[in-house]
Formats: C-alpha cells, sequence, structure tokens
C-alpha cells in the first residue's frame, strides 16, 4: 500500500508548510467518498482533495477538476457549515499513523472563535473522514461505524473521538529502533522483509524492500539467518532512510512499468527499480499515480462494459441467424407449393372432396412424371388449391425476409466481431470513447 505512515507524514508537513493560515473558500463532496477544499493561502488559491475510498484513500492538493453534484450531501453541508471561512491553524500527523489532522480557527453561529478539527484516516477499507469539535466529540463522519461494526470504536455523532489501537511497532526515528532490531531478528525466522514490516511503524512494504535493496541483501532470506554484520547493513541502511526522510527536501518518485502503469510512488529516491520519474511535491506524485490508477481501472471497467455490450448484441446477432437459417431451409422450396396448386386447379374435374392425397400428372415436368398431392379430405379440391396458393405466398415472403436477413445478420456479426477485437486492442480511453461513439452512430 504505497500511501503509508511515512508517506502520511510527510504529505502532512507538506500541505502544512503551504497552507498555514490559510482560509477556507468553497467546499464539495465529489462522489460519496470524497470531498474537495478550497484554500486561499500566501496569495495563492489551492484544492485539498481528501479521499476516503477503500482503493485509493489519500490527501493532497490537487489541479483537476471534478465534477460537483447539482444538490450537496448531507456531509457537505455540515462541513461548509463549520468549516467554511475558516483558518487553517495546522496540519499534523499522530506519529507515523495514517491519521492526518487539519486545525482550523472558525466563527460559530453566534460570532464566536472556536478550534475545530477534520481528521482523515487512510486506512483501506476502514478510511474515513471525521470533523469534532473543540472538545474532540464527533459532530459527523462520512462513514458512520457502530458497535455492530467496531466494539471498540464508534465513529458516529455525539461520541468521543477515539484514536485507533496502538499497533506495538518500534518508532524507526528512535536510536533505541535499531539495537531491538539486531537483538530481535535472531528469533524471527520469517523473511527480512516481513520482518522489517512487522517492527517498525508506518513503513509499508515498498521501504522495507528498499532497505534491503539499499543493505544489500535479499529481501526474501529469513531473518534469522541474516549474519551480525547484515544485520548492521540493514540497521545502518533504516538510519540513512530515516534521516532521508525527515529532511526538509523531499524526492517524491513515481515508478511506472513498461505498460506506463503505475506501480509504486513515494517520498524518496527508490532505488530498487531501474527507472523511475521524480516530482516537485509529494501532492503531485500523489495525483499522478491515482489518475493513472484510477484511468486504468476506469479504461478496465470502460472496456468490459463495452465488450459486455457488443458480446450482448453478438449473442443476439447470432440467434437471429439461426433463427433466419432454419426459415430459409424451411421454405425454400416454396415454388413446390405453387406447382401444387396449380395442378389441383388444372385436374379439378377429375378429384372430390374427402380425397386425401391426389395422383395427378405434372405437365411441368419434362418426363411427365406423376406427382402426388396431399389434400385436406375436409376441403373441397377448390379448397385445397387454396391453400396451397395461401401457404406458397407466406412461404414465399418467409423465405425472401430470411435470405435477405441472412445476408445482413451476418455482415452485422462480422462488424461487432471487429469492435470486439477493437476494444481488447484499445490503448487508451479516447479510443474507447471513440468506438462507443461509433456503436451509437451505426444505432447499438
Amino acid at each position: 500500500m504505497p500511501f503509508d505512515g511515512i508517506l502520511t507524514n510527510k504529505i502532512a508537513r507538506e500541505l502544512n508548510n503551504i497552507l498555514l493560515g490559510g482560509r477556507i473558500g468553497k467546499i464539495h463532496q465529489i462522489g460519496r467518498d470524497a470531498v474537495v477544499i478550497q484554500i486561499r493561502a500566501s496569495g495563492e488559491n489551492h484544492r485539498l482533495l481528501l479521499s476516503c475510498n477503500a482503493s485509493s484513500a489519500r490527501i493532497h492538493l490537487t489541479e483537476r477538476q471534478f465534477e460537483n453534484p447539482e444538490s450537496p450531501p448531507v456531509f457537505c453541508m455540515l462541513l461548509r457549515k463549520h468549516f467554511s471561512g475558516g483558518i487553517i491553524k495546522g496540519i499534523s500527523t499522530s506519529g507515523f499513523e495514517r491519521i492526518v489532522t487539519i486545525e482550523a480557527e472558525v466563527t460559530d453561529d453566534l460570532g464566536d472563535r472556536s478550534n475545530k478539527r477534520l481528521i482523515i484516516e487512510i486506512m483501506a477499507r476502514h478510511s474515513n473522514i471525521i470533523i469534532l469539535n473543540k472538545d474532540n466529540f464527533i459532530i459527523d463522519a462520512i462513514k458512520h461505524v457502530d458497535s455492530g461494526v467496531n466494539r471498540v470504536r464508534e465513529l458516529l455523532p455525539a461520541r468521543v473521538y477515539v484514536l485507533p489501537p496502538d499497533q506495538d511497532k518500534l518508532d524507526p526515528a528512535l536510536d533505541d529502533t535499531l539495537d531491538q532490531i539486531i537483538k530481535s531478528a535472531p528469533q524471527c525466522g520469517r523473511k527480512i522483509e516481513s520482518f522489517l514490516l512487522d517492527k517498525l511503524k508506518g513503513f509499508s512494504p515498498v521501504l522495507c524492500r528498499e532497505i534491503c535493496f539499499r543493505a544489500g541483501i535479499d529481501e526474501s532470506k529469513p531473518a534469522n539467518e541474516l549474519t551480525f554484520h547484515e544485520l548492521l547493513r540493514t540497521t545502518e541502511s533504516l538510519k540513512n532512510m530515516m534521516i532521508e526522510l525527515t529532511d526538509a527536501k523531499s524526492f517524491p518518485t513515481l515508478v511506472l512499468d513498461n505498460t506506463c502503469k503505475a506501480v509504486d510512488f513515494h517520498c524518496i529516491n527508490l532505488l530498487q527499480y531501474s527507472s523511475s520519474k521524480s516530482f516537485n511535491t509529494i501532492s503531485s506524485v500523489v495525483e499522478e499515480y491515482f489518475f493513472l490508477k484510477n484511468s486504468k481501472e476506469f479504461n478496465t471497467q470502460k472496456a468490459k462494459a463495452l465488450q459486455m455490450k457488443v458480446s450482448k448484441l453478438l449473442e443476439k446477432s447470432e440467434k437471429r441467424l439461426a433463427i433466419n437459417l432454419q426459415t430459409f431451409e424451411e421454405n425454400k422450396n416454396y415454388d413446390e407449393l405453387r406447382l401444387f396448386g396449380e395442378l389441383i386447379t388444372a385436374n379439378i374435374y377429375a378429384l372430390s372432396k374427402g380425397m386425401e392425397k391426389a395422383s395427378v400428372v405434372n405437365y411441368y415436368s419434362e418426363q411427365d412424371a406423376t406427382v402426388d398431392i396431399p389434400l385436406n379430405k375436409e376441403k373441397s379440391p377448390q379448397q385445397n388449391a387454396q391453400a396451397f396458393f395461401k401457404k406458397y405466398n407466406k412461404s414465399r415472403t418467409a423465405f425472401l425476409y430470411a435470405q435477405n436477413e441472412l445476408s445482413v445478420i451476418k455482415s452485422e456479426i462480422t462488424y461487432l466481431e471487429s469492435v470486439l477485437f477493437a476494444i481488447e486492442s484499445s490503448k487508451d480511453s479516447q479510443q474507447l470513447s471513440e468506438i462507443r461513439m461509433e456503436l451509437l452512430e451505426q444505432g447499438y
């Protein structure tokens, strides 16, 4: 998970440097789990994005435009009521926990000044955005959590806000942590990457792998198999990384694979990757990562939706093809019905009601062959002839319609199959949009 406690701490410091003393302006809720807050600070306008989406929880400044709902949700109206016009007094984290606190001085309905806090918890599916009053009571949360979901920690209006239980990990900024790692590693049979992940507060797998890479140690090697010198290199690597992380300057890095898919990002150089892209701010790298990630997911969903639509159209066309093929085969001998009607009429003097069949000479045959014509004994010869002519007209119409439809449907199937191939070969959202527009223009 890229948005770990270390990065959360760094981006909070970056946001505090940029937004401290800024005035809160417009507030919009985009979707059910994201908020954009406009802030005027140091003569510049900024837009702060807070998202508690399970797969993309984050906080950062954004340059992108979002579509606002026609009517603001209740939580958005509460944000406006409690924070509009407020002054940012500080943005901070609780150590290396993935919890960011935005403190603002606001004016209430009576004109009194007080401090209120906006909390964003970045914890995957447990992520949340919470409004607190000056006494640490919850005014509201974007996601309500009652005792049925979490018996230890309710997130409901009028409840006291309580931090999540401590994970009982080591603070990587303390010197004593290095000694603890050296002492406990020989007792752990897990690979060194997992050992560091279990021990270090705020560290994600990518940072643990980075420590191993910088120390020149195989990340999959069991911790209890490391030599004393390897352990020293590991702790030295951790110490140097923390010096880099506590420095005021950041080195935001985005890692892309060969297909331009966002692989990872962080606020330091990730040397474990051979190629990476640098950014000026942590906010910009976070925004780019999630833009690429969400674009990829959106394109995948968009492609799947188009594939499903085209596949259904193709399935429908194939059913129509089967039906029309059957109609074509059943009615291809429609001329025989007309022949029967004409032969009955030509031999009507020799036929009578009650006969089940008529054996007559086929005058259209070169050999004057005899033809057996099935008759309805309840009908007169004239009525039988009329019935055959009626069947002929109906069969001929069905045959000609099926014949024409077969040609149209086969062309349609060929086209839809080419569209499916185009969807599978599409590389971006624009190509998918063009395919969708083409389908609409074709009447699908």
